[in-house]
Parts: structure tokens; sequence; C-alpha cells
């Protein structure tokens, strides 16, 4: 399978080993995926178990990507949704199976406005993220470790050795000497360097093996209660059906009792099955999902006791004009994006305060068409799928050194999707427990859907530690994460993303991010009158 970049479809593996970056898709044959050797895209039989024989089809109607299941044990899902036969869209997340492996599907065409962004400011604060791995942060390039990096200084230091050598045996006398010790203090440094990057590493391995051997004993500990509560139930199972069987021919009320007991202790039981433990929580996290939404934060230039905005043309001679009112491209300045989440039918949503805040901008009273114009904060919401905008009012918000969130309104819409059940008591799970991130990973500059519209993105972690008043998270923040839902393994919210690790040398940990628990928000929720 080639992966010529022409105007075509073809799938993307996400972290899929052995296959190429780019499958394209045959427009007459289309494609199969599953575990036989027989398909198009073969994943293995021993590799990936949750795969069917002959998983899923890919072929064309009028035109635009269809996907079929073929019957398959584990399902198909597009973007967290199991399916039977679904038209694709440029974007769409497919996955093979509950937990298999997954491709995104892109017209080759729409790769071309990809773009990647890297963090300039190095000054720690609230609301940073970044897209840089825990290896670009200690100065290690893919599949490296510390012994490589020696081994690289090591070769460096033997190869300057050798040149200092022949320029002995060739030049001779005080020339050659002179050359000889100047290496010889060049190599010196070089071991410097080695021995202080040796230790550098050796004390970011030492944190990073605390930290696991941390979370592996609170992994152990849920491990062994979970065990525990399961065999207890399986010991109640085995001890009312012996007391059925012995009252079978007597009183037919405790009969009743006894398999309404039965029944209840099934039902539990069947809470422990690791199917449909895996089936519950991809139900709440998919509605956990749907809830979220994309905020673009601007200012705009209004007029002082109108409503007309200021808008910007270009003349007959090339020159920009502005205007009140009328056409052309509204003007707008301090432009920004994060993540949010709608917890009420009513139209409420919780962010961080930083995403709805503008920057500094315009401070002179401007006057144009005869009429102040003034500086003005919009702020608009996108749901997860869509394109349309909804006009936001900012209720409430609070941000200092501990805080940093705030109260959006909307007018509510049918059909509009939320959070059910939001709570701001709900607790943290224990440390090493299972969590979600949701939110737009730098912005619109991902891979999105066709007709402008959004697409969120769904982040799995543990929680690795409480510190201070925050909940320490070990999956990925990325700029445009600030703002959007943290929930438990079953979906619940337990808080608000709002910051990232940042290292000594000024590199961000993307992996370490920060979370304010959802009881802070009690400052601003209930809104007053709610």
């Amino acid at each position: 399978m080639s992966s010529n970049p022409q105007n075509h479809w073809a799938l993307k593996p996400v972290h899929v080993q052995g296959l190429p970056p780019w499958i394209d898709i045959h427009p007459e044959e289309g494609l199969t995926v599953g575990r036989a050797n027989d398909n198009d895209v073969s994943l293995g039989a021993d590799s990936h178990a949750s795969v069917s024989a002959h998983h899923m089809r890919l072929s064309f109607r009028d035109g635009e990507p269809l996907l079929s299941d073929l019957g398959s044990t584990n399902g198909t899902y597009v973007n967290g949704i199991r399916v039977q036969e679904k038209a694709l869209k440029s974007g769409d997340l497919i996955g093979v199976g509950t937990s298999g492996p997954k491709f995104v599907i892109q017209k080759r065409q729409d790769m071309s406005h990809t773009q990647l962004v890297e963090a300039a400011d190095v000054a720690p604060k609230f609301g940073e993220s970044t897209i840089q791995m825990v290896r670009e942060a200690v100065g290690l390039e893919e599949d490296h470790d510390v012994k490589s990096v020696v081994h690289q200084h090591t070769r460096s230091n033997r190869t300057l050795f050798s040149w200092v050598a022949v320029a002995v045996l060739l030049l001779g006398g005080g020339t050659a000497w002179y050359l000889a010790d100047q290496n010889a203090r060049q190599l010196e440094e070089l071991n410097e360097q080695s021995r202080r990057e040796i230790a550098r590493l050796e004390a970011f391995n030492a944190k990073l093996q605390g930290e696991l051997q941390r979370t592996n004993t609170s992994l152990q500990e849920q491990q062994q209660e979970w065990l525990g509560e399961r065999e207890r139930l399986q010991r109640e199972k085995t001890d009312l059906l012996a007391r059925i069987q012995k009252v079978e021919r007597g009183d037919t009320e405790t009969i009743a009792q006894l398999q309404k007991r039965l029944e209840a202790t099934n039902a539990s039981l069947d809470l422990f099955n690791p199917v449909n433990l895996e089936r519950a929580k991809l139900q709440g996290v998919s509605a956990v999902r749907e809830a979220v939404v994309f905020i673009e934060t601007s200012v705009q230039f209004k007029e002082r006791d109108g409503e007309e905005v200021v808008r910007s043309e270009l003349d007959t001679d090339g020159r920009q004009t502005f205007r009140l009112g009328g056409e052309g491209e509204i003007l707008a300045t301090d432009q920004k994006s994060g993540s949010g989440f709608v917890v009420s039918k009513d139209g409420w949503i919780l962010t961080n305060a930083h995403v709805i805040e503008a920057g500094d901008t315009f401070a002179t009273e401007l006057e144009i068409d005869g009429k102040f114009v003034e500086p003005t904060t919009m702020v608009d919401v996108v749901f997860n799928n869509e394109r349309q905008r909804y006009p936001a009012r900012v209720v409430a918000q609070v941000h200092d050194e501990q805080n940093d969130f705030a109260l959006l309104k909307i007018e509510p819409f049918d059909g509009m999707p939320s959070i059910a059940g939001f709570d701001i008591n709900r607790q943290a799970p224990p440390e090493g427990a299972e969590v979600f991130l949701f939110g737009f990973p730098l912005g619109k500059r991902v891979v999105q859907g066709q007709d402008d519209t959004v697409v969120a993105s769904t982040f799995k972690g543990i929680l690795s530690r409480k510190v201070e008043q925050f909940l320490q998270v070990d999956a990925a923040v990325h700029p445009g994460n600030s703002g959007g839902p943290v929930t438990d393994a079953t979906g619940r919210v337990i808080g608000i993303v709002t910051a990232v690790q940042r290292m000594d040398d000024g590199n961000i940990t993307p992996s370490i991010g920060y979370v304010i628990p959802i009881d802070a928000v009690a400052k601003i929720w209930p809104p007053e009158g709610k």
C-alpha cells in the first residue's frame, strides 16, 4: 500500500506497530481490516486479540467513504460510538473493537492545513501546555536512552583524541604540542559535559522511578480490594444456592426471599464482569465528550451606544479601511481558544478563567464614521462535531494563585448535550485510579472535520497524586486542553484541567498535568437564583 500524497482517502494508524504512516483506500475496491492474512490490512493473529478475523470493510458510496462492520465480536466504533454501517467524514476516529487499534480517516488534501505550535514562554504559570514529550524535556530523541547519550559523548571524545594523535605525528614541534594541548582541554570540557548530563538524567530517572513505585503500590491495593469484594459475593451466591436447595419443598415465602437476594447478588457480580465494566465506562466517556465545547475568545470593536461592530476591507488601491456595520471582515484582536463543558440543560458552562480573559488591547478611545467605539471581549462556544458558534456571556470568574475557573451562559436549545448528574461534591478517586481528560488540544490546528467543524479529543491516564490543593494526573495536556473536564472511570466529573509541569531547564512535561478539584467551583456554582 502506497502513501502517495494525492487527493484521495487514506487511513492513518494511531500508534499501531508494523503499519505504514498512511494506508491508501482503493477508490473502487476499498479495503478490509482484520486479523486474518487475506485482509488488505492484516493486524496479526497474536497482537490484537479483540479484533475479529474479518472485522470491518471500507468502501465508497457516491464518492464518500462508507464503513461496514463485518459481524465482529467486539464491534466497530466511530468517534467512540459503536456502529454497524456509517458514512464517514474526514477526521473521524475509527476504533477496531473496544480496546483494539485505532485509525483516523483523512482526505489527503486536508493535511496541508495541519500545523503544530511550540511553547515560547518559559515562566511557569497556569494554563500553559506543551507538545513536547518527556524525552524531549530531558534532551533525548525518540528511542534514545541514557546509555546512548553516554555512548555518543564517548564516541565523540575518542574521535577527537584520534585527531590529536594525528596532529602530533604530522606537524611535530611546538605547533603540534600547542594543538594537542588545545584539543586536550576541549576533550576535558566534553568529558565534564558528559558527567553533568549523566548526573541530570540519573536524577530525573530516580524521580520517575519513585512516581512509578507509588502508582504501582496504589494499584495493587485497589486490585486486592476488588478481588476481595468479588470473592465475598461469590461465597454469598454459593450459600444462597445451598439454602434454596434445602427449602425447595418447604416455605414458599422463604424461597422467594432467597431467590430475590440471589438475583440481587448476581446483578452485583455482573458489575465485576470486565466486559460490562468496559462497556459502562465507554458509555460514560462518550456522554461527557458530547458535552465538551470549544471556546473562542477575541476582542472586537463595538459602537459605544449601539450594536454595530467595526469591520475592515480593502479599497480599490489595496489599502485597508475601517467602518461601522455593513459587509466585510469583523476587526478582532487578542484571539485565543480553550475548552469547557456544559453542566446544565439551562446552558451553563464551566471553563478556566484564563481561557476567557482577553489580553491588553487598545485603551485609547477611537472614533470611526463620527461615532465612538470601544473594545469589547466576545466569547463564542462550538459543540463537538459542529461548526455553529453560540455567543456566550461571562457570568462569574475567579483567578488567583489557587483558583482559575469561570462560569459562562448561553441560550439553551433543543437537544443541547450536557453532563448528566453533575455534582461539585464528587470526591477524587484514590491515587493510581484511571481518569479521562477531554478537550480540544492545539485548538483548530490539528486534524478537524469537514466544513470547519471542531472535534474533541479524549486522553486516558491515572491520578498520580494530590499536591496541595491540586490533583496531579499522568495524561496528555496540550495547548487548548485548558478548561476541559476531568472524570473518573465512570464519567463523573472530578476536576478542571488548568496547568502543566515545567522543568528547571524551561521545558514542559505534557504528561504531568494539574487539575483543580471540582469542589473548588463552589465559589461560583450554583449561580444565584438557580
